[in-house]
């Protein structure tokens, strides 16, 4: 009876937590160039002698950035499983 017990709100608890992560999934807002990445950034704090180096969000936690943070003028597309991956930079004539 424990064991079932034990089980299900193991169960319940995980599913909360998925649909808590799913709910509150951010639109990034800036990218690093330096690591190709892209975060929603909150606001900033001088990291790496730069004002923009850390990325402050509260949900996922600071991304650092050699480069520092950049806003993303435009979409940004990840490629993945065609040997290419990365930050693309595009507007209404395509990406680069």
């Amino acid at each position: 009876m424990e064991n079932k017990l034990l089980y299900y709100t193991t169960i319940t608890l995980m599913l909360m937590g998925f649909t808590y992560v799913g709910v509150n999934m951010q639109e990034p807002t800036h990218y690093c160039e330096a690591r190709e990445i892209t975060a929603h950034c909150e606001g900033f704090s001088k990291y790496y002698s730069l004002d923009n180096g850390k990325c402050l969000n509260k949900l996922v936690g600071n991304k650092l950035c050699r480069s520092g943070w950049e806003k993303i003028p435009s979409p940004v597309y990840f490629s993945s499983g065609s040997g290419t991956s990365g930050v693309f930079h595009c507007n209404s004539g395509g990406c680069e």
